[in-house]
């Protein structure tokens, strides 16, 4: 018997796909959220981010679902690292970063992220043009290493776990979309655009 689920957010809500044997079954769950964002391990956990009611978690492979912090919060960004299972991230908007380090119980903000936040950042997808972290990549072998992007103003880096971040990395994209690690090479991928340079980047040394 072969098994796989798919999970995906749907803008208000989620959908969920299983297959069991050669049969599909498709369900529609947290109806009354605004869902943006998803993060899920091989393990089973999955996490949603909402706009404006935090983070919603399934231990079961998305079955079930409940509140899991960040209440009140504008959830734009979610990501596990592969380096260590336990430890998530989530971007908000306003642009603040959270971490977690037991499977998105519980969470902390890591200031140091405000640190580089510059007044000129802007994003013209929503109204107010408020900006957001569009995108946070954690690096798959070094749990310290985290890309975050802005839409719409900067891609920016930590080395320390997100104590301290570098300023925006050259030849990114500054309307970020979305970020990715390559599993075994020190590469980096972007997509993005809108304002001023629309299209892709790639890092070949992560930086």
């Amino acid at each position: 018997m072969s098994f796989s689920v798919f999970v995906s957010t749907t803008w208000r809500g989620i959908s969920r796909a299983e297959r069991t044997g050669g049969s599909w079954t498709v369900s529609s769950l947290l109806k009354e959220e605004a869902t943006r964002s998803l993060a899920s391990s091989k393990e089973g956990l999955i996490l949603v981010g909402t706009q404006g009611n935090g983070v919603r978690r399934s231990d079961d492979a998305g079955v079930s679902w409940t509140p899991s912090g960040l209440d009140g919060m504008i959830v734009k960004s979610l990501a596990i690292s592969p380096a260590d299972p336990r430890v998530v991230y989530a971007g908000t908007k306003l642009p603040r970063i959270f971490k977690s380090e037991n499977g998105g119980r519980d969470w902390g903000e890591l200031a140091g992220f405000r640190q580089v936040r510059k007044w000129w950042w802007r994003q013209p997808a929503e109204r107010p043009s408020v900006p957001y972290v569009s995108a946070l990549a954690p690096a798959p072998a070094d749990p310290d290493v985290i890309v975050a992007g802005i839409e719409a103003g900067a891609v920016l880096r930590t080395d320390d776990g997100g104590a301290s971040w570098h300023g925006h990395l050259t030849g990114a994209v500054r309307d970020c979309h979305v970020l990715a690690f390559h599993r075994s090479a020190p590469y980096v991928y972007e997509g993005g655009g809108g304002v001023r340079r629309p299209g892709a980047a790639i890092s070949k040394n992560a930086a």
